[in-house]
């Protein structure tokens, strides 16, 4: 996963906290075995929940190895 820090200096809400690298990590941890698309979709409606607390343009790139299918 490469990102620009559009997503972690993000604040969750207006004048609230930013989304941190501690709170990305948690997230990509639990859908490790999630496809590249489904991260992204899932990130940017994470941003588009923060609304007004997106101060920066955000660039997202997310990579999956498919599964090996022989030996």
């Amino acid at each position: 996963m490469l990102y620009s820090d559009g997503l972690t200096e993000a604040r969750t809400a207006p004048g609230r906290d930013r989304y941190s690298e501690e709170q990305l990590l948690e997230f990509l941890t639990t859908r490790a075995s999630t496809t590249a698309p489904a991260v992204i979709a899932e990130l940017t409606a994470l941003l588009t929940g923060f609304g007004d607390g997106v101060e920066d343009d955000t660039a997202l790139l997310a990579l999956s190895i498919p599964a090996r299918t022989h030996p």
